[in-house]
């Protein structure tokens, strides 16, 4: 048992379901048949498209970026190393309805801490928050943590249970799922925090259910209708930001037509070789950073794909969008909203849009560095944003404190 287990994982009195400590451990014989497939797995032929220098990827991945991961994931990477982290925080598994969920979680043993919903997109999982829950950890014991903090494997992705195999299942689903677990928790009353796919359920979160008393994102995804076009009101930064969104959506797009429309087909083919899902999965965070995240997280993210054999299971999520997003998904107009917005994140509102679109926008922070994973790559800032907005609506939890008995519920 590590110190943050003793310090941050003493269950509060609410939780109203037992629930089991998740110790993360995948069999010697699935990690040593990884590392044959990796080794036996070949590298396809120099092409025009895929000889450009590694940080040149308009063509997607290079073949000089995949020959040097293949060497360091064969020579360099430990998943026992990343097996090790994971199990540092108090990690657990519950049933909500029939599927069991495996959340992180950092419970505060303050009376008036407030419950934070962390959630997760593709093609991350919990693991793109840990830099997150290590600063918080450095800075806080249970007694000064004025959080929750709960960070749930969503259904399909690595160490969670997949999806259903005899009917559809989508962000609505998820959503239900996630507020299900909350309530579990003996947490009726909740802040929904999400990037990507995280964000959007978030979304769902804050339009369907009481319980999510405030929504704080790093992605918007409104009706395309509704979307101001006026762009004389914009500064020339969000001019470039959007300029720059466009662009990805005019070129970027490839990967989620596939994964959207022949979900089956990319995920058997990706299923039969590590080096072609590291691949498609390695493009993402190099396309997708403002600074590429170390190697050693993009391999670690990949193979807990790969040793939970989830990829495939994970692609329900850009079924759904495809489906139900495509015109927007309902957000509260009413309850706090927060946004974060990362310069490089994939899609933006600017401002004077976000504020005609949201008559509830309480907080808009526009960040100097940061893209689509802010979790990794801008850890401290994402925090501060988060801890900011739980100060400022704080009052919403009032009539929840003073329901358990709390006298005081702010901070």
């Amino acid at each position: 048992m590590t110190a943050a287990h003793i310090e941050f994982g003493e269950i509060p009195s609410c939780v109203r379901v037992k629930l089991d400590t998740a110790f993360i451990y995948i069999d010697r014989d699935v990690v040593d048949r990884f590392q044959v497939l990796v080794d036996a797995a070949p590298i396809g032929p120099e092409t025009y498209e895929n000889k450009s220098p590694p940080s040149d990827i308009n063509f997607g991945i290079t073949q000089s970026w995949l020959e040097n991961a293949k060497r360091v994931w064969l020579e360099e990477y430990d998943w026992r190393r990343h097996e090790a982290r994971l199990n540092t925080f108090p990690n657990f598994k519950t049933k909500v309805g029939d599927m069991e969920i495996f959340f992180s979680a950092l419970f505060s043993t303050r009376p008036d801490a407030i419950p934070v919903l962390l959630l997760h997109g593709w093609p991350g999982s919990v693991m793109e928050f840990l830099p997150m829950l290590e600063l918080i950890i450095d800075r806080y014991n249970s007694s000064t943590l004025p959080i929750h903090l709960i960070v749930p494997a969503l259904p399909g992705y690595p160490f969670s249970n997949k999806p259903p195999l005899d009917k559809d299942f989508g962000l609505h689903d998820a959503a239900s799922l996630m507020d299900g677990l909350m309530r579990t928790l003996g947490f009726d009353a909740y802040i929904a925090h999400g990037g990507d796919v995280g964000s959007m359920i978030a979304m769902i979160l804050s339009a369907t259910y009481d319980s999510c008393r405030a929504l704080h994102v790093t992605y918007l995804a409104p009706n395309p209708s509704e979307l101001p076009t006026d762009e004389e009101e914009l500064s020339a930064r969000e001019t470039q930001h959007l300029a720059r969104a466009r662009a990805w959506r005019a070129s970027g797009m490839g990967y989620a037509l596939e994964q959207s429309t022949r979900p089956a087909t990319i995920g058997l083919a990706l299923s039969s070789s590590p080096l072609a899902l590291l691949a498609w999965i390695g493009e993402k965070f190099v396309e997708w950073s403002d600074e590429t995240p170390p190697l050693e997280e993009i391999l670690g993210i990949t193979t807990s794909y790969w040793l939970t054999r989830t990829y495939p299971s994970t692609l329900w999520s850009y079924r759904s969008i495809a489906k139900e997003g495509v015109q927007g998904l309902p957000t509260s107009r009413e309850k706090p909203l927060g946004y974060s917005l990362f310069p490089r994140e994939l899609g933006v509102v600017p401002r004077p849009w976000a504020e005609k679109l949201y008559p509830n926008l309480i907080s808009y922070v526009v960040h100097e560095k940061g893209s689509h994973f802010p979790g990794l790559e801008q850890p401290e800032a994402l925090l501060q944003d988060i801890l900011s907005f739980v100060e400022k609506v704080s009052p919403n939890f009032e009539s929840y404190f003073g329901s358990r008995g709390i006298l005081n519920g702010t901070h």
